[in-house]
Protein backbone atom coordinates (compact mmCIF):
# COMPACT_ATOMS: atom_id res chain seq x y z
CA UNK A 1 0.00 0.00 0.00
CA UNK A 2 0.85 3.44 -0.62
CA UNK A 3 2.24 4.78 2.82
CA UNK A 4 0.03 7.80 2.56
CA UNK A 5 -2.98 5.36 2.11
CA UNK A 6 -1.94 3.11 4.96
CA UNK A 7 -1.81 6.20 7.63
CA UNK A 8 -5.43 7.64 6.14
CA UNK A 9 -6.87 4.20 6.97
CA UNK A 10 -5.22 3.38 10.79
CA UNK A 11 -8.26 5.69 11.63
CA UNK A 12 -10.20 2.92 11.17
CA UNK A 13 -8.07 0.35 12.95
CA UNK A 14 -10.17 -0.33 16.03
CA UNK A 15 -12.75 -0.94 14.38
CA UNK A 16 -11.34 -3.65 11.65
CA UNK A 17 -11.64 -7.12 12.65
CA UNK A 18 -8.27 -8.48 11.57
CA UNK A 19 -5.47 -5.65 10.88
CA UNK A 20 -3.05 -7.52 9.02
CA UNK A 21 -5.61 -9.26 7.23
CA UNK A 22 -6.80 -5.84 5.56
CA UNK A 23 -4.37 -4.08 4.94
CA UNK A 24 -3.20 -7.59 2.81
CA UNK A 25 -6.26 -7.93 1.20
CA UNK A 26 -5.92 -3.71 0.66
CA UNK A 27 -3.22 -4.39 -1.61
CA UNK A 28 -4.66 -7.18 -3.53
CA UNK A 29 -6.39 -6.58 -7.05
CA UNK A 30 -10.30 -7.88 -6.90
CA UNK A 31 -10.90 -11.10 -7.99
CA UNK A 32 -13.48 -10.67 -11.08
CA UNK A 33 -16.89 -12.01 -10.35
CA UNK A 34 -20.68 -11.83 -11.91
CA UNK A 35 -24.53 -13.45 -11.57
CA UNK A 36 -26.03 -15.37 -14.16
CA UNK A 37 -29.37 -14.77 -15.52
CA UNK A 38 -32.09 -16.17 -14.15
CA UNK A 39 -33.92 -15.36 -17.33
CA UNK A 40 -31.98 -17.01 -19.48
CA UNK A 41 -31.40 -20.80 -20.13
CA UNK A 42 -27.70 -22.64 -20.72
CA UNK A 43 -25.01 -20.95 -19.30
CA UNK A 44 -23.20 -23.83 -18.37
CA UNK A 45 -22.78 -25.63 -21.45
CA UNK A 46 -22.09 -22.36 -23.29
CA UNK A 47 -19.49 -20.58 -20.76
CA UNK A 48 -17.52 -24.24 -21.16
CA UNK A 49 -16.93 -23.87 -24.98
CA UNK A 50 -16.07 -20.04 -24.05
CA UNK A 51 -13.34 -20.90 -21.98
CA UNK A 52 -15.10 -19.98 -19.39
CA UNK A 53 -14.19 -21.37 -15.39
CA UNK A 54 -16.12 -19.81 -12.05
CA UNK A 55 -16.83 -21.25 -8.66
CA UNK A 56 -20.24 -20.36 -7.32
CA UNK A 57 -20.69 -17.18 -4.58
CA UNK A 58 -22.25 -19.52 -1.15
CA UNK A 59 -24.00 -16.59 0.14
CA UNK A 60 -25.33 -15.41 -3.12
CA UNK A 61 -27.83 -17.63 -5.35
CA UNK A 62 -26.27 -17.19 -8.98
CA UNK A 63 -23.85 -15.44 -8.41
CA UNK A 64 -20.37 -16.51 -9.24
CA UNK A 65 -16.53 -15.97 -9.46
CA UNK A 66 -14.39 -16.45 -12.36
CA UNK A 67 -11.51 -17.92 -12.33
CA UNK A 68 -11.00 -18.02 -16.33
CA UNK A 69 -13.11 -15.54 -18.42
CA UNK A 70 -12.27 -14.12 -22.23
CA UNK A 71 -12.69 -11.06 -23.21
CA UNK A 72 -16.37 -9.92 -23.53
CA UNK A 73 -16.22 -9.62 -27.50
CA UNK A 74 -15.34 -13.63 -27.68
CA UNK A 75 -17.62 -14.57 -24.98
CA UNK A 76 -20.84 -15.93 -26.71
CA UNK A 77 -22.66 -16.39 -22.93
CA UNK A 78 -22.13 -12.60 -22.75
CA UNK A 79 -23.43 -11.51 -25.99
CA UNK A 80 -26.01 -13.79 -25.41
CA UNK A 81 -27.25 -12.24 -22.10
CA UNK A 82 -27.02 -15.28 -19.94
CA UNK A 83 -24.67 -13.49 -17.16
CA UNK A 84 -22.96 -9.96 -16.00
CA UNK A 85 -20.11 -8.98 -14.20
CA UNK A 86 -20.51 -7.48 -10.96
CA UNK A 87 -18.18 -7.24 -8.02
CA UNK A 88 -19.40 -9.36 -5.05
CA UNK A 89 -19.44 -6.67 -2.78
CA UNK A 90 -21.54 -4.62 -4.73
CA UNK A 91 -24.30 -7.13 -5.21
CA UNK A 92 -25.05 -6.62 -1.21
CA UNK A 93 -27.46 -3.97 -1.84
CA UNK A 94 -29.91 -5.89 -4.57
CA UNK A 95 -29.77 -9.35 -2.39
CA UNK A 96 -30.72 -7.15 0.82
CA UNK A 97 -33.61 -5.12 -1.22
CA UNK A 98 -34.81 -8.44 -2.48
CA UNK A 99 -38.08 -6.88 -4.98
CA UNK A 100 -41.32 -8.75 -5.52
CA UNK A 101 -41.36 -9.60 -9.49
CA UNK A 102 -44.59 -7.05 -9.45
CA UNK A 103 -42.56 -4.31 -7.06
CA UNK A 104 -42.04 -0.19 -8.33
CA UNK A 105 -38.69 -0.19 -7.56
CA UNK A 106 -36.59 2.94 -7.41
CA UNK A 107 -32.87 2.98 -7.75
CA UNK A 108 -32.19 6.56 -6.81
CA UNK A 109 -28.23 7.28 -7.52
CA UNK A 110 -28.26 4.15 -10.19
CA UNK A 111 -25.01 4.88 -12.44
CA UNK A 112 -23.46 2.97 -13.77
CA UNK A 113 -26.58 0.95 -13.55
CA UNK A 114 -25.21 -2.75 -12.71
CA UNK A 115 -27.43 -2.43 -9.67
CA UNK A 116 -30.23 -1.72 -11.83
CA UNK A 117 -30.04 -4.62 -13.83
CA UNK A 118 -29.28 -6.62 -11.31
CA UNK A 119 -32.77 -5.30 -9.33
CA UNK A 120 -34.28 -5.75 -12.30
CA UNK A 121 -33.02 -9.56 -13.28
CA UNK A 122 -34.56 -10.41 -9.65
CA UNK A 123 -37.67 -9.24 -10.59
CA UNK A 124 -37.36 -12.04 -13.26
CA UNK A 125 -38.07 -8.34 -16.01
CA UNK A 126 -41.38 -7.90 -14.82
CA UNK A 127 -42.99 -5.30 -12.76
CA UNK A 128 -41.32 -1.62 -12.61
CA UNK A 129 -37.71 -0.83 -11.97
CA UNK A 130 -36.98 3.41 -12.17
CA UNK A 131 -33.23 3.96 -12.40
CA UNK A 132 -32.59 7.34 -11.36
CA UNK A 133 -29.43 9.50 -12.03
CA UNK A 134 -29.10 13.33 -11.88
CA UNK A 135 -25.67 12.54 -14.21
CA UNK A 136 -27.57 11.45 -16.55
CA UNK A 137 -24.95 10.31 -18.99
CA UNK A 138 -23.25 8.64 -16.73
CA UNK A 139 -26.50 5.76 -17.29
CA UNK A 140 -25.27 5.37 -21.13
CA UNK A 141 -23.75 2.25 -20.45
CA UNK A 142 -27.12 0.82 -18.95
CA UNK A 143 -29.11 0.85 -22.43
CA UNK A 144 -26.71 -1.55 -23.80
CA UNK A 145 -26.71 -3.47 -20.67
CA UNK A 146 -30.85 -3.47 -20.42
CA UNK A 147 -31.28 -4.60 -24.14
CA UNK A 148 -28.25 -7.20 -23.97
CA UNK A 149 -29.83 -8.65 -20.61
CA UNK A 150 -33.64 -8.52 -22.34
CA UNK A 151 -34.55 -6.48 -19.18
CA UNK A 152 -37.78 -4.25 -20.71
CA UNK A 153 -39.16 -3.41 -17.12
CA UNK A 154 -36.56 -0.15 -16.25
CA UNK A 155 -37.62 3.37 -16.75
CA UNK A 156 -34.87 5.84 -17.04
CA UNK A 157 -35.39 9.41 -15.13
CA UNK A 158 -32.67 12.35 -14.33
CA UNK A 159 -34.11 13.93 -11.50
CA UNK A 160 -31.86 15.17 -8.27
CA UNK A 161 -32.58 12.50 -5.83
CA UNK A 162 -33.22 15.25 -3.30
CA UNK A 163 -36.24 16.92 -5.39
CA UNK A 164 -39.53 16.53 -4.01
CA UNK A 165 -41.27 15.85 -7.33
CA UNK A 166 -40.94 12.03 -6.11
CA UNK A 167 -44.57 10.92 -5.36
CA UNK A 168 -45.24 10.31 -1.49
CA UNK A 169 -45.48 6.40 -0.68
CA UNK A 170 -45.30 5.26 -4.29
CA UNK A 171 -42.31 2.97 -4.16
CA UNK A 172 -42.29 -0.60 -2.50
CA UNK A 173 -38.84 -0.68 -2.03
CA UNK A 174 -36.33 2.15 -2.90
CA UNK A 175 -31.72 1.54 -2.92
CA UNK A 176 -30.26 4.60 -2.23
CA UNK A 177 -26.39 3.11 -3.25
CA UNK A 178 -25.47 6.87 -2.02
CA UNK A 179 -22.90 8.82 -3.62
CA UNK A 180 -19.23 8.69 -1.02
CA UNK A 181 -15.84 9.13 -0.36
CA UNK A 182 -15.40 5.75 -2.18
CA UNK A 183 -12.65 4.12 0.43
CA UNK A 184 -13.97 0.67 -0.67
CA UNK A 185 -12.88 0.95 -3.87
CA UNK A 186 -9.02 0.48 -2.63
CA UNK A 187 -8.68 -2.52 -4.36
CA UNK A 188 -9.57 -0.77 -7.56
CA UNK A 189 -8.44 1.85 -7.00
CA UNK A 190 -5.51 2.21 -4.73
CA UNK A 191 -5.31 6.46 -3.94
CA UNK A 192 -9.05 6.58 -3.44
CA UNK A 193 -8.56 6.52 0.52
CA UNK A 194 -6.49 9.91 -0.36
CA UNK A 195 -9.26 11.71 -1.67
CA UNK A 196 -11.56 12.94 1.23
CA UNK A 197 -11.23 15.05 4.44
CA UNK A 198 -12.90 15.69 7.41
CA UNK A 199 -15.36 18.37 5.37
CA UNK A 200 -15.59 16.28 2.70
CA UNK A 201 -17.28 13.74 4.66
CA UNK A 202 -19.21 16.19 6.38
CA UNK A 203 -20.54 17.30 3.04
CA UNK A 204 -21.26 14.01 1.66
CA UNK A 205 -23.01 13.38 4.99
CA UNK A 206 -25.39 15.91 4.65
CA UNK A 207 -26.54 14.53 0.77
CA UNK A 208 -26.67 11.45 1.99
CA UNK A 209 -28.80 12.05 4.74
CA UNK A 210 -30.98 14.18 2.34
CA UNK A 211 -31.09 11.50 -0.38
CA UNK A 212 -31.67 8.93 2.33
CA UNK A 213 -34.70 10.87 4.43
CA UNK A 214 -36.35 11.54 0.67
CA UNK A 215 -36.38 7.82 0.15
CA UNK A 216 -38.06 6.91 3.06
CA UNK A 217 -40.79 9.42 2.21
CA UNK A 218 -40.94 7.71 -1.72
CA UNK A 219 -41.73 4.73 0.11
CA UNK A 220 -45.23 3.39 0.99
CA UNK A 221 -45.42 1.73 4.68
CA UNK A 222 -44.33 -1.41 5.05
CA UNK A 223 -41.49 -1.02 2.01
CA UNK A 224 -37.89 -1.45 2.85
CA UNK A 225 -35.06 1.12 1.43
CA UNK A 226 -31.77 -0.33 1.58
CA UNK A 227 -28.75 2.42 2.03
CA UNK A 228 -25.41 1.46 1.04
CA UNK A 229 -22.15 2.66 0.27
CA UNK A 230 -18.69 1.42 -0.52
CA UNK A 231 -16.80 3.63 2.19
CA UNK A 232 -15.15 3.03 5.48
CA UNK A 233 -16.34 6.42 7.42
CA UNK A 234 -18.99 5.82 10.21
CA UNK A 235 -19.97 9.89 9.27
CA UNK A 236 -21.07 8.47 6.06
CA UNK A 237 -22.44 5.60 7.25
CA UNK A 238 -23.89 4.50 10.76
CA UNK A 239 -24.30 8.63 11.38
CA UNK A 240 -26.13 8.85 8.34
CA UNK A 241 -28.78 5.86 9.30
CA UNK A 242 -28.64 7.13 12.50
CA UNK A 243 -29.98 10.81 11.54
CA UNK A 244 -32.69 9.41 8.83
CA UNK A 245 -34.24 6.98 11.91
CA UNK A 246 -34.47 10.31 13.85
CA UNK A 247 -35.67 12.48 10.98
CA UNK A 248 -38.45 9.78 9.71
CA UNK A 249 -40.57 8.30 13.02
CA UNK A 250 -41.79 5.07 12.68
CA UNK A 251 -38.98 4.23 10.62
CA UNK A 252 -37.04 0.84 11.61
CA UNK A 253 -34.25 -1.12 10.61
CA UNK A 254 -34.43 -4.65 9.75
CA UNK A 255 -31.87 -7.20 10.71
CA UNK A 256 -29.81 -9.35 7.96
CA UNK A 257 -29.45 -12.71 7.33
CA UNK A 258 -27.51 -13.37 4.33
CA UNK A 259 -26.13 -17.17 5.56
CA UNK A 260 -22.45 -17.69 4.00
CA UNK A 261 -21.68 -14.50 3.96
CA UNK A 262 -18.67 -13.19 6.22
CA UNK A 263 -19.61 -9.88 7.73
CA UNK A 264 -19.13 -7.15 10.59
CA UNK A 265 -22.29 -5.46 12.33
CA UNK A 266 -22.91 -1.55 12.44
CA UNK A 267 -20.74 -0.17 15.30
CA UNK A 268 -23.22 2.04 18.11
CA UNK A 269 -20.27 4.80 17.97
CA UNK A 270 -17.27 6.51 16.73
CA UNK A 271 -15.38 9.47 18.12
CA UNK A 272 -17.45 10.25 20.76
CA UNK A 273 -20.90 10.11 18.94
CA UNK A 274 -23.23 7.12 20.08
CA UNK A 275 -26.07 5.92 17.42
CA UNK A 276 -28.86 3.70 18.43
CA UNK A 277 -28.13 0.19 19.34
CA UNK A 278 -30.49 -0.89 16.63
CA UNK A 279 -27.52 0.45 14.28
CA UNK A 280 -25.78 -3.03 14.81
CA UNK A 281 -28.25 -4.59 12.65
CA UNK A 282 -26.62 -2.90 9.68
CA UNK A 283 -23.22 -4.47 8.10
CA UNK A 284 -19.87 -3.65 7.40
CA UNK A 285 -17.92 -5.96 5.02
CA UNK A 286 -14.24 -5.29 5.19
CA UNK A 287 -11.55 -6.76 2.72
CA UNK A 288 -9.94 -9.52 4.55
CA UNK A 289 -13.60 -11.13 6.04
CA UNK A 290 -13.99 -11.90 2.62
CA UNK A 291 -12.25 -11.76 -0.88
CA UNK A 292 -14.26 -8.44 -2.40
CA UNK A 293 -14.21 -4.72 -1.65
CA UNK A 294 -14.79 -2.79 1.41
CA UNK A 295 -18.97 -1.66 1.64
CA UNK A 296 -22.12 -0.89 4.24
CA UNK A 297 -25.35 -1.39 3.89
CA UNK A 298 -28.61 -1.15 6.39
CA UNK A 299 -32.24 -1.77 5.84
CA UNK A 300 -34.77 0.34 7.01
CA UNK A 301 -38.34 -0.50 6.75
CA UNK A 302 -40.93 2.53 6.46
CA UNK A 303 -43.74 1.77 9.38
CA UNK A 304 -45.32 -1.67 9.19
CA UNK A 305 -47.57 -3.38 6.51
CA UNK A 306 -47.94 -7.07 5.37
CA UNK A 307 -46.33 -7.81 2.34
CA UNK A 308 -49.54 -8.98 0.75
CA UNK A 309 -50.64 -5.15 0.72
CA UNK A 310 -48.12 -4.50 -2.25
CA UNK A 311 -50.63 -3.03 -4.97
CA UNK A 312 -50.69 -5.77 -8.02
CA UNK A 313 -49.35 -3.67 -11.25
CA UNK A 314 -50.11 -6.83 -13.06
CA UNK A 315 -51.58 -6.59 -16.46
CA UNK A 316 -52.52 -2.84 -16.57
CA UNK A 317 -50.32 -2.53 -19.97
CA UNK A 318 -51.99 -0.15 -22.20
CA UNK A 319 -53.68 -1.26 -25.22
CA UNK A 320 -51.00 -1.13 -28.28
CA UNK A 321 -52.69 1.71 -31.12
CA UNK A 322 -53.15 0.68 -33.93
CA UNK A 323 -49.36 1.01 -35.45
CA UNK A 324 -48.17 -0.97 -32.25
CA UNK A 325 -51.06 -3.86 -33.32
CA UNK A 326 -49.80 -4.04 -36.79
CA UNK A 327 -46.43 -5.05 -36.21
CA UNK A 328 -47.11 -7.46 -33.38
CA UNK A 329 -49.51 -9.43 -35.57
CA UNK A 330 -46.76 -9.08 -38.40
CA UNK A 331 -44.04 -10.81 -36.19
CA UNK A 332 -46.72 -13.15 -35.09
CA UNK A 333 -46.65 -14.40 -38.37
CA UNK A 334 -43.24 -13.93 -39.88
CA UNK A 335 -41.96 -15.52 -37.12
CA UNK A 336 -44.15 -18.30 -36.32
CA UNK A 337 -44.30 -16.90 -32.42
CA UNK A 338 -47.01 -18.57 -30.58
CA UNK A 339 -50.48 -17.17 -30.06
CA UNK A 340 -51.00 -14.88 -27.45
CA UNK A 341 -46.92 -14.06 -27.23
CA UNK A 342 -47.41 -10.30 -27.16
CA UNK A 343 -50.04 -10.48 -23.53
CA UNK A 344 -46.70 -10.56 -21.48
CA UNK A 345 -45.84 -6.79 -22.85
CA UNK A 346 -46.58 -3.21 -22.73
CA UNK A 347 -45.91 -1.85 -26.34
CA UNK A 348 -45.30 2.53 -27.34
CA UNK A 349 -44.98 3.59 -30.41
CA UNK A 350 -41.75 5.87 -30.13
CA UNK A 351 -41.86 9.13 -32.49
CA UNK A 352 -43.06 6.90 -35.46
CA UNK A 353 -39.56 4.87 -35.85
CA UNK A 354 -39.52 2.69 -33.18
CA UNK A 355 -41.96 0.13 -31.21
CA UNK A 356 -40.97 -0.19 -28.01
CA UNK A 357 -42.00 -2.77 -25.06
CA UNK A 358 -42.32 -2.60 -21.23
CA UNK A 359 -43.54 -5.85 -18.96
CA UNK A 360 -47.14 -5.53 -18.81
CA UNK A 361 -46.79 -4.83 -15.48
CA UNK A 362 -44.83 -1.47 -15.91
CA UNK A 363 -45.86 1.32 -13.82
CA UNK A 364 -48.08 3.18 -15.94
CA UNK A 365 -48.95 5.84 -12.54
CA UNK A 366 -44.94 7.49 -12.32
CA UNK A 367 -45.92 10.94 -13.62
CA UNK A 368 -42.39 11.80 -14.15
CA UNK A 369 -40.26 13.01 -17.42
CA UNK A 370 -38.79 9.66 -18.24
CA UNK A 371 -36.18 9.58 -21.02
CA UNK A 372 -36.61 5.37 -21.81
CA UNK A 373 -38.94 3.46 -20.48
CA UNK A 374 -38.39 -0.22 -21.72
CA UNK A 375 -36.55 -0.89 -24.91
CA UNK A 376 -36.93 -0.93 -28.55
CA UNK A 377 -38.47 -4.38 -29.90
CA UNK A 378 -38.43 -3.16 -33.64
CA UNK A 379 -37.51 -0.12 -35.64
CA UNK A 380 -40.00 1.06 -38.13
CA UNK A 381 -37.88 3.31 -40.79
CA UNK A 382 -37.71 0.52 -43.34
CA UNK A 383 -40.04 -0.92 -45.96
CA UNK A 384 -41.12 -3.26 -42.68
CA UNK A 385 -40.40 -3.66 -39.31
CA UNK A 386 -37.29 -4.43 -38.08
CA UNK A 387 -36.49 -6.66 -35.27
CA UNK A 388 -33.69 -5.55 -33.44
CA UNK A 389 -30.88 -7.48 -32.19
CA UNK A 390 -32.52 -6.91 -28.16
CA UNK A 391 -35.93 -8.10 -29.80
CA UNK A 392 -33.85 -11.01 -31.45
CA UNK A 393 -32.94 -11.85 -27.68
CA UNK A 394 -36.00 -11.26 -25.72
CA UNK A 395 -38.38 -13.54 -28.23
CA UNK A 396 -35.43 -16.11 -27.64
CA UNK A 397 -36.37 -19.82 -28.68
CA UNK A 398 -40.25 -18.59 -29.26
CA UNK A 399 -39.34 -17.49 -32.85
CA UNK A 400 -40.12 -20.94 -34.73
CA UNK A 401 -39.15 -19.53 -38.42
CA UNK A 402 -37.27 -17.20 -40.26
CA UNK A 403 -33.98 -17.90 -38.22
CA UNK A 404 -30.98 -19.46 -39.12
CA UNK A 405 -28.06 -21.11 -37.51
CA UNK A 406 -24.17 -20.31 -37.16
CA UNK A 407 -21.28 -22.25 -36.12
CA UNK A 408 -19.13 -20.62 -33.01
CA UNK A 409 -16.61 -19.64 -35.59
CA UNK A 410 -19.23 -17.87 -37.93
CA UNK A 411 -21.41 -16.50 -35.03
CA UNK A 412 -18.06 -13.90 -33.77
CA UNK A 413 -17.36 -13.32 -37.71
CA UNK A 414 -21.63 -12.02 -37.79
CA UNK A 415 -20.78 -9.92 -34.75
CA UNK A 416 -17.53 -8.00 -36.03
CA UNK A 417 -19.95 -7.69 -39.32
CA UNK A 418 -19.09 -10.35 -41.67
CA UNK A 419 -21.23 -12.04 -44.42
CA UNK A 420 -21.87 -15.35 -43.49
CA UNK A 421 -22.79 -18.66 -44.43
CA UNK A 422 -25.68 -20.53 -42.13
CA UNK A 423 -25.13 -23.88 -41.53
CA UNK A 424 -28.94 -24.22 -41.22
CA UNK A 425 -31.99 -22.05 -41.82
CA UNK A 426 -35.45 -22.93 -41.07
CA UNK A 427 -36.88 -20.51 -44.33
CA UNK A 428 -36.58 -19.75 -48.06
CA UNK A 429 -37.46 -16.65 -47.68
CA UNK A 430 -35.65 -13.56 -48.41
CA UNK A 431 -35.42 -11.09 -45.61
CA UNK A 432 -34.76 -10.43 -41.84
CA UNK A 433 -34.12 -13.24 -39.99
CA UNK A 434 -33.10 -14.14 -36.07
CA UNK A 435 -29.48 -15.26 -35.74
CA UNK A 436 -28.45 -18.28 -33.63
CA UNK A 437 -25.29 -20.09 -32.74
CA UNK A 438 -25.14 -22.93 -30.15
CA UNK A 439 -28.98 -22.94 -29.91
CA UNK A 440 -28.93 -18.78 -28.59
CA UNK A 441 -29.87 -16.09 -30.24
CA UNK A 442 -27.72 -13.64 -30.65
CA UNK A 443 -29.08 -11.09 -33.35
CA UNK A 444 -30.56 -10.06 -36.14
CA UNK A 445 -29.96 -10.73 -40.09
CA UNK A 446 -30.82 -10.09 -43.58
CA UNK A 447 -30.77 -14.05 -45.19
CA UNK A 448 -30.73 -14.63 -49.20
CA UNK A 449 -31.49 -18.08 -50.04
CA UNK A 450 -30.56 -17.99 -53.60
CA UNK A 451 -27.34 -17.06 -52.52
CA UNK A 452 -26.96 -19.01 -48.90
CA UNK A 453 -25.68 -15.38 -47.52
CA UNK A 454 -26.00 -13.57 -43.98
CA UNK A 455 -25.68 -10.15 -43.79
CA UNK A 456 -25.39 -9.03 -40.36
CA UNK A 457 -27.24 -6.65 -38.71
CA UNK A 458 -24.96 -6.74 -35.53
CA UNK A 459 -25.37 -3.07 -33.84
CA UNK A 460 -21.84 -1.29 -34.28
CA UNK A 461 -22.13 -0.48 -30.40
CA UNK A 462 -22.17 -3.81 -29.71
CA UNK A 463 -19.63 -4.98 -31.84
CA UNK A 464 -16.65 -4.28 -29.79
CA UNK A 465 -17.61 -5.18 -26.24
CA UNK A 466 -14.79 -5.35 -23.87
CA UNK A 467 -14.38 -5.93 -20.29
CA UNK A 468 -16.48 -3.87 -18.56
CA UNK A 469 -15.53 -0.52 -17.30
CA UNK A 470 -17.13 -0.34 -13.76
CA UNK A 471 -18.26 -3.42 -12.47
CA UNK A 472 -19.29 -2.05 -9.19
Amino acid sequence: LHPGVEKVLERYRPLVPDWAAFLEACARPLPTCGWISPARSGFEQVAALDGIRYSELGWRAGGVKFDALPSMAESLAYRAGLFHVQEEASMLPVALLAPGEQDRVLDLCAAPGNKTAEIAASMGGRGSVVANDRAGARLNVLRTTLDRLGLPNVSVTTLDGRSPQWPDGHFDAVLVDAPCSCEGTIRKHPRAPLGTGAAQRAGLADLQTALLVNALRATRPGGRVVYSTCTFAPEENESVVARALAAVPGTDLLPVDLPGLAYSPGITSWQGEAYPEAIRRSLRLWPGQIDAGGFFAAVLVRGRQSVADRPDVSGVGARPDSVAADVIGFFGEYFGLPDRWAEAFAFRVRRGKSLDVTDAGHDPDLDLAVSDRGFSLARLTGRVPKLTTQGALLLGASVSRQWVGLSRADALAFMRGTPTRPAMASSDEYGYVQVRTQGLPIGVGVFDPDTRVLTSQYPGAWAGLGPPGDAG
